[in-house]
């Protein structure tokens, strides 16, 4: 079994277990296990090992699914590993859970602009510039955008 298939498969078993569980999980437990996503989230990002990054963001997806930041991570780690598909998934579910996620933001926009889909990069770039204006990325697709 793949890797893509093996965390998938975990997601949903995690949502379905939530799904049943979830009256019975306590605020108190609620905020400990974003807590500790937050903490999987920092070292998967201070990382420069990218297995180690998988490991460590797909473990704060499972602390907290709804981690939209984890998901954006993700996101942009399978892009950078040139798997367009999973890049897409991560940041679709990002955006998803926070349509502002600068990190989904751009790396779908980025990933659109590479399929030639320049409208749907624009409407992602019309967000970044009320969500981020001042952000070098937002810039940059600005300029990557702009007819020359």
């Amino acid at each position: 079994m793949s890797f893509s298939y093996l965390s998938s498969l975990m997601a949903v078993a995690m949502l379905a277990v939530m799904t049943i569980a979830g009256p019975l999980v306590s605020p108190a437990n609620a905020q400990s296990r974003q807590e500790a996503s937050q903490r999987l989230l920092a070292k998967g990002l201070a990382t420069s090992d990218r297995k180690d990054a998988l490991f460590l963001l797909e473990r704060a997806l499972v602390a907290d699914p709804a981690n939209a930041a984890a998901l954006g991570a993700l996101g942009s780690l399978y892009r950078d590993m040139d798997k367009p598909v999973l890049a897409r998934k991560y940041f679709r579910n990002a955006l998803t859970v926070d349509p502002t996620n600068t990190l989904a933001l751009i790396g779908a926009a980025r990933l659109e602009m590479a399929d030639g889909k320049t409208e749907q990069a624009s409407q992602r770039l019309k967000t970044l510039q009320v969500v981020c204006p001042a952000c070098r990325e937002t810039r940059e697709l600005e300029a990557e955008l702009s007819p020359r």
